[in-house]
């Protein structure tokens, strides 16, 4: 379609007004000129049609100072090469900054020492002290007289870290953290080490150093202790001790409940922010009702085995007879078993005196005399150490 005044558009009939009236073409309501063919077209020829006839050819126009095409005054100017580059340089940066931003913030909720931290204490805060051991290895784990605190004794805690915080982080990997324990909120630092990458484009934090501490139970003579209700056995090789690497927390140690023999008052161990890294309790073993029986019927055993001896001194007993010369029938009566005591020091120990046993036997001085009867009486007491393990109490005399 032909644009007002347009020089390549077919000429107007005589007396009708072009439209439009705007731009570069003649104002309305003046004379129209009819166009002049070219020289040598064919009379008649509609102006621009080549020589010789044929389809007409529109010349092409050239832009006014405006940037418009002079037949299409109306028409938007065409972008420039430098527009369109600076366009295009603005989509670029963009792009690059969305992608600086996600590259940042994934960092910074995944893979930031502050991520790490906070994965670390969470760990610790639910219990899950495998996950906090994959992090890092406690220092005294590889100690063959100390045993690792586990899942279940921390989980088993009434009082564990909890509201757990990051608040900064220092330029030597040092991350200043908080917690409360124990109805406190205590602080602490937790240093972090770079190792290598990770997904390429970021650096791999880890925890270089552990915030378990150390605690020892003694329970001399028990073969196990409770620790925050979970029990532990009781090495006897060390002497009823037992030393535990523990996370920080609160740990509540004693005899387990289901001990028959012994019994001891709790003692509360701290472990972490304001309290020391090591942390001991000696728990002051007492002997039911229970054991006291045990330990005497088990004397009164040993004695009746011992006076059912006929030897004027009975192997690994406690009493004798000093009788002489040719001696016959000789029994022994206990008399009355000796009072006993059990102490609780650094073993379970007893202690029994005045235990009576008397012996009747036939005696005589020579081939040609005849036996007399004759009746000793000894006095005696003995003593030993109590030993429990798997349940069972063993006495052993000395």
């Amino acid at each position: 379609m032909s644009t007002p005044n347009d020089p390549n558009a077919y000429p107007q009939q005589h007396g009708q007004q072009p439209n439009g009236g705007f731009g570069y073409g003649s104002p309305q309501g003046a004379p129209q000129q009819q166009p002049t063919p070219p020289q040598g077209a064919p009379a008649g020829a509609p102006y621009g049609a080549a020589y010789g006839g044929g389809t007409p050819v529109a010349p092409t126009a050239t832009p006014g100072p405006d940037g418009r095409h002079p037949g299409y005054p109306n028409a938007t100017p065409g972008m420039t090469g430098l527009a369109r580059g600076i366009v295009i340089g603005g989509i670029v940066l963009a792009a690059l900054v969305v992608g600086v931003f996600a590259v940042n913030t994934i960092r910074d909720v995944a893979f930031s020492p502050k991520a790490v931290a906070m994965e670390y204490l969470n760990a610790i805060a639910s219990g899950d002290l495998e996950k906090a051991d994959k992090m890092i290895e406690p220092d005294g784990t590889g100690s063959p007289d100390t045993s690792l605190v586990n899942s279940e004794v921390l989980k088993s805690a009434e009082n564990r870290i909890s509201d757990v915080k990051v608040s900064r982080i220092s330029s030597g990997g040092y991350a200043t953290i908080s917690y409360k324990l124990d109805g406190r909120t205590n602080n602490d630092y937790l240093r972090l080490e770079r190792d290598g990458k990770q997904a390429v484009f970021f650096d791999k934090w880890v925890i270089a150093d552990s915030l378990a501490g150390t605690i020892t139970v003694s329970a001399r003579g028990a073969d196990a202790v409770s620790v925050n209700g979970v029990e532990v056995d009781l090495p006897q090789k060390d002497y009823g001790v037992v030393r535990m690497v523990a996370y920080p927390g609160v740990y509540d140690v004693s005899i387990p409940d289901t001990s028959k023999w012994l019994a001891a008052d709790k003692a509360k161990l701290v472990v972490g922010g304001s309290a020391a890294s090591y942390s001991s309790a000696d728990l002051e073993v007492k002997p039911t009702q229970a054991l006291e029986k045990e330990v005497e019927s088990q004397v009164k055993a040993y004695l009746d085995e011992c006076a059912a001896s006929t030897d004027t001194r009975p192997s690994g007993c406690p009493f004798r007879t000093y009788a002489y010369g040719d001696v016959q029938g000789l029994s022994w009566k206990i008399d009355s078993y000796p009072d006993l005591t059990i102490d609780s020091g650094s073993s379970i120990r007893f202690s029994g005196e005045n235990g009576s046993a008397t012996a009747t036997y036939q005696q005589r001085y020579s081939s040609s005399s005849a036996y007399e009867t004759q009746v000793d009486t000894d006095t005696f007491y003995l003593y030993g150490d109590v030993t429990i393990s798997g349940g069972k109490v063993k006495i052993t005399y000395s």
